[in-house]
Order: C-alpha cells, then structure tokens, then sequence
C-alpha cells in the first residue's frame, strides 16, 4: 500500500507538467518524505476544475465531516488507499469514484521491501524524474477543504519485487499511476461506471528507477523530510547499494 510520498517539484514544474495553475502558489512547499498520517498537503487535480492544482488532506473523509476528526477517522477507517475494484463496493467511495475523480500528483513514493525477515523502505520513481499522477478520488468539505485517496491495485511483477510482502487479503499491491495519456480521461466529468472500471486496468508505460533508502524514513523521532532522504543508502547486510 502506498502511505509515503515526495513531491519535490516547484510549483511551476508542476504548472507546467500539468498545464494547470496552482490555485495558493504562495502556501505550496515541495517534500521530500510525506508520511501519510501528516498533516501536509498532497496536491490534486480535480475533475470539476482540471486547470487547478488544489492542496488536499491525505485519506478521503465523509463530506458531512469535520476536519478536525480526520485524525480518529484514520484510526478507525484507514483510507489513504481505496482498492480500485472495489471502489463501487463501498458506500464511501462510489460516489466520489462516479463523480470526484482526480490526479493525485507526485513524483516518487516509498514502500517497504522485506530481506532476511527486515524491512528496509525503497523509494520508487521515473527514471527521467518526471512527475506524475497517481489516480486518486476526494471529497469536496466544508471551507473548501479537500481530502483524497490513492487508488491501489494487484501489483505487476516489477513492483511485487520491491513490496514483497502479501497484504491481509493476500495480494501483493502498487499505487495506480496513470499513463500521461490517460490523465484527463481519467478527470473527464463524462465517463460511465463502466469507463472508469476500465482506466483502473490501465497503468503508466514509462521506466522506473528503485533502491533503497535510509530507514529514519520509518523513525518518528526522526525528521525524514529531507534532501537525503531520497537519496541511495547501502545497508552492508545487502551487500549492494540500490
């Protein structure tokens, strides 16, 4: 599942990657490690407004809430991810699936690779280090809040490799990332149920580039945020440097 992320692009590389404007450019920090649970901001491109890149809540929340349960409603209902072939199974995401679609933009993220019964994180990206958009869902709230979720789905074999340990349901899983192609189709306002179980199949044909990372990146005491965090880290015991 994906719960770490980075977006180091400035904002006007992200404009122009995604020919749309930052809606609070003066608010806008780039990051280098985003752990999920934070409070920082993922940066969306929603189908109502796709020249917009709006700041949203990591986890998708009931509209009717308030912001300030974000932190319970994580505890008890983890929605940073929403399975996509499950999204019209639940009574939380089908309506955001049918009609609050977004690009969820990005231009790494971190999961967890298993060796010799450890967990050491990998950090995953396009070898031309581009940005790129995962397909997300969010919810429109009260004082123009948003909150969004990644989609995940049944993970390819490159990406089995790096997150190589089964979920609960027994699946080894990846963030579904859009192919540049299928970005605004993903966004178009007009797609039926149908179309948009058929863009959850789909996934990015560009290359990517995995190693490994330093494990602060799971220490809390520990400010993971920085330059280096993305950098390559050699555990001796792998005896390779990724």
């Amino acid at each position: 599942m994906c719960f770490h992320s980075s977006q180091t692009k400035k904002a006007v590389q992200l404009e122009h990657r995604f020919d749309a404007t930052m809606e609070y450019p003066e608010l806008y920090e780039p990051y280098f490690h985003f752990n999920g649970w934070e409070t920082k901001s993922l940066y969306i491109i929603t189908q109502d407004d796709p020249y917009l890149i709006k700041p949203a809540y990591w986890g998708l929340m009931p509209s009717y809430m308030d912001i300030s349960e974000r932190s319970t409603q994580l505890k008890s209902w983890n929605t940073l991810n929403a399975r996509s072939e499950a999204i019209f199974d639940s009574p939380l995401f089908r309506e955001p699936a049918l009609n609050n679609r977004c690009l969820i933009l990005v231009d790494g993220f971190f999961e967890p690779h298993e060796f010799q019964g450890k967990k050491y994180p990998y950090y995953i990206r396009y070898k031309n280090k581009e940005a790129f958009a995962f397909a997300g869902i969010y919810n429109h709230m009260e004082d123009d809040i948003y909150t969004a979720s990644i989609l995940t789905t049944i993970a390819n074999p490159y990406f089995e490799h790096i997150h190589n340990k089964k979920n609960k349901q027994g699946q080894y899983r990846m963030p579904l990332i859009l192919d540049k192609k299928d970005e605004m189709e993903w966004i178009n306002p007009d797609l039926r149920e149908g179309d948009i179980q058929e863009l959850t199949t789909t996934f990015t044909g560009e290359e990517f580039e995995d190693y490994a990372v330093s494990n602060d990146l799971f220490k809390r005491s520990v400010n993971s945020d920085r330059p280096s965090i993305i950098e390559p880290f050699h555990y001796p015991e792998m005896n390779t440097l990724f």
